[in-house]
């Protein structure tokens, strides 16, 4: 059953309250706190709160909105108050979807940060944006059971931990274009059961591997390009690559390790490398 929840209001904005844990009267006096409301409910989106449930799941579709003119301080994430970072929308996102789906919906342009999504279960987080739109981000993780799906362009130029896109023990599938065009270690990683689905992927700049997939993870690719790779296609332990189109370049295009396989173009019986 929704709970009727209406936006919370700070009155006393950069203030703490300080208690001691027995109850007694601190010398330093005492400080209110900056959320303390002026009206009762909670300082996320009332909206969104509405299609939470009181044990923290979803009973109905949500929507969050970032954009770069956007505040996470004063922003609610609504379409008309968005938020200004695509961390923040997901902090007000459950870990328990219920079987609902989480939107974010990203406006044009650059977030520099790194994105992590993890241990979300019961549904799928959709990052979108609205028609043309062009997202940029520093990197992109996805860990622990999350699904997540991509339906709007984004170019990655960096990378956290040597990874740009690392995908562990997880679903990441994508229906747009991602450019990597930073400088990494890896392209993308896909690690530990881990499966990741592009249709179109531009890898640049990697020192390791440009896609790998290692752990019985999976990565199908519909088409692939990018240059100034040390290693194209890298499977190792079980892992499997699939791709149709190839014009992605490297030193060592190939490389199979310990039971990984690639498998190009139409062949699917047997692995090509």
């Amino acid at each position: 059953m929704a709970v009727n929840w209406v936006d919370r209001v700070p009155t006393k904005p950069g203030r703490i309250k300080i208690t001691p844990e027995d109850g007694s009267s601190a010398w330093y006096g005492v400080m209110e706190r900056a959320d303390e409301p002026s009206v009762v409910g909670t300082p996320v989106n009332a909206a969104n709160l509405n299609a939470m449930q009181r044990n923290g799941g979803l009973d109905a579709n949500i929507t969050v909105y970032v954009a770069v003119s956007g505040s996470d301080r004063t922003g609610n994430g609504s379409s008309t108050a968005p938020y200004q970072t695509i961390t923040k929308a997901l902090s007000t996102i459950p870990k328990n979807l219920n079987g609902f789906g989480a939107t974010i919906n990203i406006g044009a342009g650059t977030y520099d940060e790194d994105v992590f999504i993890e241990k979300t279960f019961g549904g799928v987080i959709n990052l979108t944006g609205d028609s043309g739109t062009q997202v940029t981000i520093r990197s992109l993780r996805v860990f622990y059971g999350s699904t997540v799906e991509i339906s709007v362009p984004i170019t990655v130029t960096g990378a956290i931990n040597g990874n740009a896109v690392y995908v562990l023990n997880a679903t990441l599938l994508v229906g747009e274009p991602v450019v990597i065009n930073g400088t990494a270690d890896y392209g993308v990683f896909a690690n530990r059961n881990a499966y990741c689905r592009f249709t179109y992927l531009t890898v640049n700049n990697t020192s390791i591997g440009a896609i790998t997939s290692t752990n019985l993870s999976g990565i199908s690719v519909i088409s692939a390009s990018g240059s100034n790779n040390t290693v194209g296609y890298r499977v190792t332990d079980g892992g499997v690559i699939v791709y149709i189109n190839n014009s992605l370049t490297a030193n060592t295009l190939y490389q199979s390790q310990t039971g990984g396989r690639i498998y190009s173009g139409s062949q699917t019986s047997i692995p090509n490398y």
